[in-house]
């Protein structure tokens, strides 16, 4: 890691000492990693300092791995919901078997405030705090995909 990824590394650090985030940290892969409980499922995210992009990536895999039958659905299913979010996306990992949210916060000849990085963390969860029990509906059969779909367009 160059000065700069350095900088804001610590700089995750420091904001999730201040909330009182309990962390591992990996220094080997640039990596921070937190679970949370949401509302109605754990929250595990991995923070990650992508050193190609001068960028900070936050992941999230949903606690559930996908059933077969349901990976067309889940895989719309996140098509629709991108659409309606205001940042960041969910995807559907075939090799990881499991639906992730992702967003990123680009640090490229900028500075980055802990402001921007509380932002980053607190829009993430309440998007992955609201959409999950959602997804995990729709991969155990609580609810269908014409129902997932309009849920979200009730909203």
């Amino acid at each position: 890691m160059d000065e700069k990824q350095k900088e804001v590394y610590e700089l995750i650090i420091d904001v999730l000492k201040s909330h009182e985030f309990t962390y591992e940290e990996n220094e080997e892969n640039n990596s921070l990693s937190i679970s949370l409980v949401g509302n109605d499922l754990d929250i595990p995210v991995l923070f990650n300092i992508d050193e190609d992009y001068n960028c900070i990536e936050l992941f999230s895999s949903l606690p559930f791995s996908i059933t077969k039958e349901k990976l067309t659905d889940l895989i719309i299913a996140c098509n629709v919901l991108n659409e309606r979010i205001p940042c960041g996306r969910f995807f559907v990992s075939v090799v990881a078997n499991s639906v992730i949210y992702r967003n990123e916060l680009i640090f490229e000849d900028s500075i980055v405030s802990e402001k921007a990085v509380e932002s980053l963390i607190s829009l993430s969860l309440d998007i992955i705090d609201r959409y999950n029990e959602k997804l995990f509906g729709l991969n155990c059969n609580i609810i269908d995909l014409d129902g997932f779909l309009k849920l979200l367009l009730s909203e």
